[in-house]
Parts: structure tokens; sequence; C-alpha cells
């Protein structure tokens, strides 16, 4: 009678636990959908650019990495985010940093990258601080972010720890971001670095979290490494852009092999 009924009991807990996981996972699989509507389609971003590609591939079912798009006052806006962790975490803060890049730019007209930087930095740390419940989260976010002008064929780019890499001519050339973070413990008044590039025609872009790089594959399951992303793109770079984007899929999985997906991935190439 006593196993009876404790077998009866293990049938009911794990009855209630698939219960539990399978509304858990409709929850999230829900939230990855609202998190796909807000990021830019690839459709729009082909009205502004020569040609481009987005390779996004989260390791969970939704993502800490996200991209963010906007025209404004006759520039254009693109950036590459990686925020702390993945996931449902990671998530969460990536909805709080679109937000705050819709305001910055779209309502306050904004489009130094640098000062974005600097305002998206004092606003995550404002905002992932309750003084009152003395809980302060030292999360925060990576980041690559240009500024084009058509006008004048200029593109600005400042980053947090993420870079922008320029293929000119077959010569590869990386612009490196700032050593700090968006938010985390980083100065409240930190003030980041611009670059200006005066842009040619052939000139191709990327910029990418850390995610790709950091993959751990091949015969001896290290790290892809950034030096051999790289090579990747400088071999690549005169491809079509969804070729591209299909030769970075495809090396990605060739190296990750039966090993597991370390972080989110995003990737990002355009033409000007």
């Amino acid at each position: 009678i006593d196993l009876a009924n404790a077998n009866e009991e293990i049938s009911r807990q794990k009855s209630e636990l698939q219960s539990k996981n399978l509304s858990i996972t409709e929850s999230i699989e829900y939230a990855k959908t609202l998190q796909r509507a807000i990021l830019p389609s690839e459709r729009t971003l082909a009205k502004f650019f020569r040609d481009s590609f987005v390779y996004f591939q989260p390791k969970d079912i939704v993502s800490g990495d996200f991209y963010w798009f906007s025209g404004k006052n006759d520039q254009f806006v693109l950036a590459a985010v990686d925020c702390t962790g993945h996931g449902v975490p990671g998530a969460m803060v990536s909805v709080l940093g679109n937000n705050m890049l819709n305001s910055i730019v779209d309502k306050e007209g904004i489009t130094d990258p640098a000062l974005i930087l600097q305002k998206m930095n004092n606003r995550i740390k404002e905002s992932l601080q309750n003084n009152e419940a003395n809980v302060t989260a030292n999360d925060g976010m990576d980041m690559a972010l240009c500024t084009f002008n058509p006008n004048s064929n200029t593109l600005y780019f400042s980053g947090a720890y993420r870079p922008l890499v320029m293929i000119r001519d077959g010569e590869l050339t990386e612009f490196k971001g700032d050593r700090r973070s968006i938010g985390g413990f980083s100065d409240y008044d930190a003030e980041f670095a611009q670059h200006e590039i005066k842009t040619k025609k052939g000139d191709v872009f990327y910029i990418y979290s850390d995610g790709y790089a950091d993959q751990f594959g091949g015969a001896n399951n290290r790290k892809y490494m950034t030096s051999k992303m790289k090579q990747l793109l400088l071999f690549m770079h005169l491809m079509p852009m969804h070729e591209q984007q299909e030769l970075l899929a495809t090396e990605h999985i060739n190296w990750k092999g039966n090993y597991e997906q370390v972080d989110d991935l995003l990737v990002i190439g355009f033409q000007l």
C-alpha cells in the first residue's frame, strides 16, 4: 500500500511538473514572438542599404542580443547590441535597451553615436537601480552603433566593447569600441569615442556581438576566435550579402558540431 501511494504521488508530481513546464515554455515562445516583432525587418534595411544581411541566432528561445534601426533627420542609425546574459534575463534587458534607443533617437532626435551611448549608459544605470528597495543590478549591454549621413557619405561609429569592421579594396580595418559597457560597472558620466569614416563605393561593413567568435568547437573544442572570424569576413566580403549570411551559418554549424551553442549570435553586414 505504501509503495502504491508513493508511486501515485510520484506520478502526480510528474504530471504537475510537465504541466508547469509546458506553461512556462508556451509563455517564453510567445515572448519570442513579441521580441521578434520589435526587431527591424530585413525588408526595412533593404530600403536604406545597397545590400545587407542580418544573421541572428538566439541560444535559447528568446535572446539577449538584438539589433535596432531608425532613419532620422536625413540620416539612419544602426545598432548591434549584446545584453548581459541570454534567455529570459537577457531578453528583458534587450527590451529596455530597445525602448531607450527609440526614445533617444526617434523622440529626442539625437543621432550622434557617442552621445547616444552616453545617454544609454545614464539611463540603464538609473533604470536598474532602486534606491528605496536598496537594489542595484549591474547588468548592461555592449553595443556597436553607426550613423550614416548620405549627404556627406560619412559613417560615424561609436562602440561599447564592440567594434566596427570595414573592408575596402580588399583590406580589413577594425575600429575598436571603448573598453566599457553601457550600464554595468561603467561610470555614470562615462564618455565614448567617435570615429568618422568617409565612405566610398564598394566599402563593406560589419558589426556583431561576441557570440560567433566565442563559440567552442572544432577538433579540439576551442573558441572560434575573433581573428578567425575576421579571416572569414575578408574571404566572403565580395559575395552577395545573402550568400554571406548562408556561409556564416554553415561555418558556425560545422565549427560547433555536436557541442552546445554557448551564446546568442548576431552578425550584421551592409554596403552603403
